[in-house]
């Protein structure tokens, strides 16, 4: 989504007064503009440097757009990692000086085509994560390599961490293999991808696209051919349509999370990237169970 002409001149006008007129010394921080990159860059820089989320906890990112004060700490930071691939289209509006800052982790990724537009979800293949993790670790050695042996240490221990839940996803694609993922939105490609499901979605990869009536016929008619017993739904998108659906087909409804955000609540009580997966393994496991 695009900030507003006008609302880009009140930004712009702003900042001056936010920045001031000396030049600011850089602050030992990182900022990435939300919540599974948050997570990747305090995993490889430890205590070395303080990582701060860009989007709040509990908010939808794709709705997101930086205010003139946040881009005033931006330019004071060492760094903003986003994920690219479209993902975060506010990032043309930024100033010129912050480009050299900007780092987008996704690079080098084999991305999945949805509607004729790379699916930026990487995030949810943990191989895909553990290539976001490496991109960041090389950026940091480039801009602090007093600190390059911290940040390849933390990234190969935790390293063994993603495999692992690789590992996990694929035990459990014998029971998943060829099923539907029956989804609102289609953030959920990769994971599909590496359980041998096809995903099908209410919504493409823009929320604020709904289906056709003749979408949502389609959709209902999946359901009944392969005998699908579930439609999942993200907790930040309204369920209105995958509601009804499930009511014209006998399947339930359950909540699917893509990661891309979680409560300051569940952050405090230690949720992170590996418990929220696990939790969608288990749900997609009992859903297949059921079909």
């Amino acid at each position: 989504m695009r900030i507003k002409a006008s609302k880009l001149i009140g930004l712009f006008l702003l900042l001056p007064s936010l920045i001031g007129c000396e030049k600011k010394e850089v602050e030992n921080v990182i900022y990435t503009s939300f919540y599974p990159l948050f997570d990747f860059a305090k995993r490889v820089v430890g205590d070395s440097i303080e990582i701060r989320c860009l989007s709040p906890f509990g908010t939808e990112p794709h709705d997101f757009n930086p205010t003139a004060r946040d881009v005033a700490k931006l330019i004071d930071s060492k760094a903003l990692f986003i994920n690219g691939l479209g993902f975060e289209n506010w990032t043309s509006n930024l100033p010129k000086e912050l480009s050299k800052k900007t780092y987008e982790c996704s690079k080098g990724i084999k991305t999945i085509q949805i509607e004729g537009h790379d699916d930026p979800h990487v995030w949810l293949n943990p191989s895909n994560a553990l290539v976001e993790m490496k991109n960041m670790c090389d950026f940091l050695i480039s801009i602090d390599e007093g600190n390059a042996s911290v940040f390849e240490n933390n990234y190969t221990e935790t390293r063994t961490d993603f495999e692992k839940l690789s590992k996990e996803i694929e035990e459990l694609k014998p029971l998943t293999n060829g099923k539907h993922l029956v989804t609102s939105h289609a953030a959920f490609g990769y994971l599909a991808d590496m359980l041998g499901m096809e995903q099908v979605y209410i919504n493409g990869l823009s929320n604020e696209e709904e289906p056709t009536a003749k979408d949502v016929e389609r959709i209902i008619s999946t359901i009944k051919e392969y005998g699908v017993s579930t439609v999942f739904y993200e907790e930040m998108v309204n369920d209105e349509i995958a509601q009804r659906i499930a009511s014209r087909t006998g399947a339930k409804c359950e909540t699917l999370n893509p990661l891309e955000t979680i409560s300051e609540e569940e952050y405090k009580n230690g949720e992170d990237y590996f418990s929220v997966m696990r939790e969608n393994l288990n749900k997609i496991k009992e859903s297949v169970s059921n079909d």
